[in-house]
């Protein structure tokens, strides 16, 4: 019997973390602007010694159109 109530209460604490999971990722899903780096000729390019994160030189991003997400 006490492992029937066990299950039951992880069952309804688990479903109410998940609906409001999903209500916090709704109100956060927005577009944005895309910030991109671009290679271009004549530009020094950036000489790395040892290890460091730099921002990648990007030639092609692609489509940058925004369409509406249908449920």
């Amino acid at each position: 019997m006490e492992m029937l109530i066990y299950a039951v209460v992880a069952f309804v604490v688990s479903l109410v973390v998940s609906l409001t999971m999903m209500r916090s990722q709704q109100n956060r899903m927005q577009a944005q602007e895309v910030e991109v780096t671009t290679a271009e000729e004549g530009v020094p390019q950036k000489v790395v010694l040892g290890t460091r994160d730099v921002k990648a030189s990007v030639v092609w991003f692609g489509d940058q159109k925004s369409q509406a997400i249908k449920k």
